[in-house]
């Protein structure tokens, strides 16, 4: 089935038991589930399970955007459930091309405190609901804009992780 897996590695892939490894197969391209289920079983014999492997994700339960009255730059926040609540936020400027600023894990409720977050002198940047898929796609679009001259690598990012 794939090239150099040897004999106990068909079975495997093909019955894809385990359809473990949750956090994996969020991010992974459908059609590769069975070989990422496959290679979660060969490594389920010989090695311990990792304890998130079957855990279920965090879901994307809230959001809000921010633009500047220039539509210059935005922030992007997405709060998050599960065992610990916490916001993503995503700082995009559109200066000279699409850059995502800062990218960052934040206390859960960050929305409420927006208007504290801002600096008293900045430009104004009205938070508002959006539904949670539009401000999802939108960092995704930041990310697959950032690249100059036809590249997907990013220009430049910062990441933080304050919690």
């Amino acid at each position: 089935m794939h090239g150099g897996g040897g004999a106990g590695v068909e079975p495997a892939l093909a019955a894809g038991t385990s359809r473990g490894c949750r956090p994996l197969r969020r991010v992974a391209a459908e059609r590769e589930h069975n070989i990422l289920d496959g290679t979660v079983d060969l490594l389920s014999e010989t090695q311990p399970r990792a304890p998130w492997i079957d855990a279920p994700g965090w879901r994307s339960v809230k959001a809000w955007r921010a633009v500047s009255v220039w539509e210059s730059e935005r922030v992007l926040l997405v709060e998050f459930d599960g065992p610990r609540r916490h916001t993503l936020m995503a700082a995009i400027n559109e200066v000279g091309g699409c850059l995502v600023e800062t990218l960052a894990v934040v206390e859960a409720g960050a929305a409420a405190s927006w208007p504290q977050r801002r600096e008293s002198d900045g430009v104004p940047m009205p938070l508002t609901a959006q539904p949670v898929e539009d401000v999802l796609a939108d960092l995704g679009r930041g990310f697959g804009d950032m690249g100059c001259c036809g590249c997907e690598r990013p220009r430049s990012y910062r990441y933080s992780c304050p919690l």
